[in-house]
């Protein structure tokens, strides 16, 4: 990854200006952007992935599923066409996208998932197959200018902040810091637990000087073990567990690393990039590390999102019984009453006619 920062060095000046002139273009509406009468809201961020986005935009599906109608729509990284589809719980993730295809699974009925790499398209298509929805969740779509959200949800971590970090290549930021102007509020993800009042307004005070947005503190709730096959939940708590191969294939697993290590001995760590399409070596390199140990004294465990292509990699039903994924929720803790406030009443006060102005 550094030899490739070190390559791309040269290209930094083009890279950053076609960045700002984009930006410059659509905020003087030189360039088009897509409007809707109906509540639209983006949930997203500056940098790179790791930020959270997934758990944050089921969060508010779930807050928002009663009395409303929302629907997640989601360009589906990695699958194998950027067309439009309705995600099927039955659906396999070469079609949907790893992170869409869970969130479906996950809520069921009560939301409306698609996928499109046209957003625009995309929300018109699920308007016209489902004329129930009334409020759209747009998944990843900070930068994605062609559509302008009612309102905008900017993502960023605890750990790596984004006005501490840089535009690609030096850092991972996908655009200048300063485009934090057009949240309409920020949340600081992952956060550590027992955050001080200091803390929390030191974090406030900075964010300031880039956006006036209010800013809202999440942390991640891991759930109880439930197995990669068929999501059945298990009665053994981590803690029981002996010993712990971990396999993963997101941006970020440091926070999901340290939790495991805290609570039962980590043999493993085989680390894999973001999306990464598991093949029928990884399940045979997982099954000698398996027969090192007896019977019953190492279990596999994974996220929920390496767990929907886990389950479809070739030889995957070969391993032993005791592979798991480790379920995480989102939690706003004193926050949740401002956070969950600032949503609902966008909403409630955006209701429109599905009309594309």
């Amino acid at each position: 990854m550094i030899i490739l920062r070190i390559i791309a060095l040269p290209f930094l000046p083009i890279y950053w200006f076609v960045v700002w002139l984009r930006n410059l273009l659509y905020d003087k509406r030189i360039m088009r952007s897509s409007e809707f009468d109906i509540p639209l809201i983006s949930i997203g961020n500056l940098s790179v992935g790791g930020t959270g986005k997934t758990p944050h935009t089921e969060y508010i599906a779930k807050l928002l599923a009663e009395p409303y109608h929302p629907a997640i729509l989601s360009r589906g990284y990695g699958r194998r066409d950027d067309g439009f589809r309705i995600i099927q719980e039955d659906d396999s993730y070469t079609s949907t996208g790893d992170e869409p295809l869970q969130m479906k699974r996950k809520l069921g009925d009560k939301v409306v998932s698609a996928v499109n790499g046209n957003r625009v398209k995309g929300v018109i298509l699920t308007l016209y197959e489902h004329e129930e929805v009334d409020v759209v969740l747009l998944d990843d779509a900070f930068q994605h200018r062609a559509i302008t959200p009612g309102y905008s949800i900017l993502l960023t971590t605890w750990k790596r902040p984004f006005w501490k970090d840089f535009p690609l290549p030096l850092g991972d930021l996908r655009e200048f810091r300063f485009g934090a102007k057009r949240a309409d509020m920020v949340v600081v993800t992952k956060c550590p637990d027992g955050l001080t009042a200091d803390q929390r307004e030191a974090t406030k005070e900075r964010i300031r000087r880039l956006t006036n947005a209010p800013v809202f503190f999440s942390s991640y709730a891991y759930g109880s073990l439930r197995t990669v096959a068929d999501h059945t939940p298990v009665d053994v708590p981590l803690e029981k567990l002996k010993n712990v191969v971990l396999v993963t294939g997101i941006a970020n697993a440091e926070n999901l690393k340290a939790y495991i290590a805290s609570k039962t001995q980590l043999v493993e760590h085989l680390e894999y990039r973001d999306h990464y399409r598991f093949k029928a070596r990884d399940i045979q390199r997982v099954r000698k590390i398996f027969d090192n140990f007896a019977k019953g004294k190492i279990a596999l465990i994974t996220t929920e999102k390496d767990a929907i292509r886990l389950r479809e990699t070739p030889e995957f039903e070969t391993l032993p019984d005791a592979c798991y994924f480790i379920p995480i929720e989102v939690k706003f803790g004193d926050d949740k009453t401002g956070f969950d406030k600032e949503v609902i009443d966008y909403v409630g006060k955006h209701q429109g006619n599905h009309l594309l102005s």
